[in-house]
């Protein structure tokens, strides 16, 4: 294999060497930068974040018409740099080119090069000619997408096992429930049109491995749909969704569904854009609501929104004898999307969620303020563990969350934040700041206090651990210009858990920093370094201790990076990261060192990245989590550890101007193991490969 590798990463660097161009593919070099940029270091669905950024890259928005809240949808522009922008902008009345930014305070030749690909410099248009209907049907962009992937190496859950490899007609009774019943193939279909912002339609599919197919369980085909129809801007109707759809308002203490920017590699973006009703087309089977939403503005500056969703989810019943009052009930939400068995499809949609809510949201010139309602109900009530760090958790079979929120621009200073309370009246609270101090030098903060009783079942507040509850901290960012070329950002982040959690059982504390030195030496060269250090408090794992106690968890990561550019439309990226991990008598480390090779060129079909990693990671505790390019719309950080080398080619080849074909391989050999994984994922031997296939119609 390694033989193979080498052949075919000489054969692709040959080809590369003997083609010149004077353009470039950049629209996914640009969309890669900016996850790269956000340290994405966690096993969390990016998908729909991913999915907007190519939406705002194909529609730029005109730079002399935009508002402060369409910059916000931005991820690159910290609050700051919108102030700036307006600003400048008001002063100059029409901004002509990319490089009048250069003016603006804090407006880096790395911000404006990511900039460019998300604006246009038009003159503020005039009222638009409208088209009939049946031009409207004409000029209507089009898109079809299928993909497929699946791992090579058979695992444990697809055997084809008889009764005779069992002791006794039980144990094979339990093997028939649990087995996969389809293939180990993932399938992604996705079709999209729109008109400008006016109208959009999509349709997404999804079928898991494991999952049957057009057969058995599965005769409607894909386990998985989701779907949605959008009309925009048509009067004072400002937008309108019927079918799949996530509510975004305010801080997120109440209602926010979908992609959640919490703490990244960008650190004065630490407040939540407010971005209302918000089309769903990911393949993510919980986080999104289905029915009907609908955003007015019946007076000018005064934008109101009414929501109602009704649809089944997936849980664990529990036998109502198992109560006092012989009620059913269910014991947790299922959120993995997976129905490969009996086991599983016995828990598929068999608890009924009915949500409905409102917002109100009032803004004038620098001021925004908003209300915020929220509630849901469950066809049967829920009771979770019993365990004491369970006394505060969600029960019963209704919710409700009330907030209001604000946020306010002032010359160098932007404040925001949110309050809000539940059905029991417990508290939520979050305010923050971003400070331009000077021309050099920003500041972030963000003091959050999440009562332990405060339940928000669709709430997504910032903070060190998911479920805005049970939780006060301070968090402080910084971004600062020393030098040209320069720049250093830095966080730090002290929280602390006031009642008991999972595995910690008592009140805890905790903190985290980051430090990362930059330096953009050119369009062809730029470096950067990081340090990254955590500590919290957790059980001890002592077994000569009668006494549980706490004790302090210790993660620490060094990282160096280098990304450079060789020729036109070739550009190697490597990277070197160490881990260390501290418990007690506990101490693991694990390093990684990988090299990639880019390949885009606008005036040459095909393109590739690939890349070739060493790892060795000592314990699951000291993982690595490492951003991969991937194929359209797909997204990949997987985990490293153990001790082998992980390898992936990624191709693209832009077949005419309708068909675009995507393909990837992936292989990870370990050299101290001889099985992967566990359970019904158990794959029996030291290598897993990984294809996955691509293909796009536009019309």
């Amino acid at each position: 294999m390694r033989k193979f590798q080498l052949i075919l990463f000489c054969l692709v660097c040959f080809l590369l060497l003997n083609f010149t161009c004077k353009a470039q593919d950049l629209k996914d070099e640009v969309i890669e930068r900016l996850l790269e940029d956000m340290d994405i270091d966690e096993e969390a669905d990016y998908t729909t974040l991913i999915q907007e950024l190519y939406e705002l890259y194909d529609n730029p928005l005109n730079i002399n018409e935009i508002t402060a809240d369409q910059l916000e949808m931005l991820p690159m522009l910290s609050q700051i740099d919108i102030i700036n922008l307006i600003n400048y902008r008001n002063r100059v009345e029409q901004i002509y080119t990319i490089y009048e930014l250069n003016a603006i305070e804090g407006f880096t030749p790395t911000l404006l090069k990511d900039l460019q690909h998300f604006v246009v410099f038009e003159a503020p248009q005039r009222p638009k000619y409208k088209r009939s209907l049946k031009e409207k049907i004409r000029y209507t962009s089009n898109s079809i997408m299928l993909r497929g992937q699946r791992v090579l190496e058979k695992a444990y859950g697809y055997s084809d096992l008889a009764i005779s490899d069992f002791d006794d007609a039980d144990t094979y009774e339990n093997w028939q429930n649990k087995r996969y019943l389809g293939s180990p193939w993932r399938y992604y279909l996705r079709y999209e049109t729109r008109y400008k912002d006016e109208f959009k339609m999509g349709l997404v599919a999804e079928k898991d491995p494991g999952e049957e197919f057009f057969s058995g369980t599965q005769k409607r085909g894909f386990d998985h749909y989701a779907g949605f129809i959008q009309f925009s801007n048509i009067g004072f109707l400002k937008t309108a969704i019927v079918g799949d759809y996530t509510p975004r308002f305010g801080q997120g203490l109440a209602t926010w569904g979908g992609y959640s920017m919490g703490k990244s590699g960008y650190f004065l973006n630490v407040n939540k854009r407010n971005e209302g009703i918000k089309k769903y087309a990911s393949t993510n089977e919980n986080q999104y609501m289905r029915g009907v939403a609908i955003t007015v503005e019946p007076i000018k500056r005064l934008l109101v929104t009414a929501y109602f969703s009704s649809k089944k989810i997936d849980g664990n019943i529990k036998d109502s004898s198992a109560y006092d009052n012989d009620e059913e009930r269910f014991t947790s939400f299922l959120t993995s999307g997976y129905h490969r068995n009996h086991n599983e499809l016995g828990k598929r949609k068999v608890i009924g969620e009915e949500i409905w809510g409102f917002n109100t949201n009032y803004f004038y010139k620098n001021l925004r303020i908003g209300l915020n309602f929220i509630d849901y109900k469950f066809s049967k009530p829920f009771s979770g563990g019993s365990s004491i760090s369970d006394f505060f958790d969600f029960s019963g079979d209704h919710g409700r969350n009330y907030s209001i929120y604000a946020n306010y621009r002032i010359k160098r200073l932007y404040f925001f934040g949110e309050a809000a309370l539940d059905l029991d009246d417990s508290k939520a609270f979050l305010g923050g700041a971003v400070f331009n101090a000077t021309d050099q030098l920003n500041f972030s903060m963000v003091y959050r206090d999440y009562g332990e009783s405060y339940q928000g079942l669709y709430s997504s507040g910032f903070g060190d651990k998911s479920g805005t509850k049970n939780e006060r901290g301070w968090y402080i960012g910084m971004e600062m210009l020393p030098f040209a070329k320069w720049k250093l950002s830095a966080y730090f982040d002290t929280y602390e858990f006031p009642w008991l959690r999972l595995g910690i059982d008592a009140p805890a504390r905790g903190h985290d920093y980051k430090l990362r030195l930059a330096y953009h030496h050119s369009r062809q060269l730029d470096i950067y370094g990081q340090f990254y250090h955590e500590t919290n408090q957790r059980n001890t794992a002592n077994p000569s201790s009668n006494l549980r106690y706490l004790t302090d968890e210790k993660r620490t990561k060094v990282r160096l990076q280098l990304n450079y550019q060789v020729m036109p439309n070739l550009y190697f990226r490597d990277r070197g990261e160490m881990s260390f991990y501290k418990k007690e008598d506990k101490d693991m480390k694990g390093i990684v060192l990988f090299h990639d090779v880019i390949y885009k060129n606008a005036q040459y079909p095909l393109s590739f990245s690939m890349r070739y990693a060493l790892f060795d990671v000592e314990d699951y505790n000291a993982r690595i989590y490492t951003y991969e390019n991937d194929v359209l719309y797909a997204f990949s950080t997987p985990a490293l550890q153990n001790k082998g080398i992980r390898f992936y080619l990624n191709a693209k080849w832009d077949i005419n101007k309708h068909f675009t074909l995507w393909a990837k391989y992936a292989i990870t050999r370990y050299s101290d193991r001889e099985t992967i994984s566990s359970g019904l994922n158990l794959i029996d031997g030291n290598q897993q490969q990984e294809i996955k296939l691509q293909i796009r119609y536009k019309f």
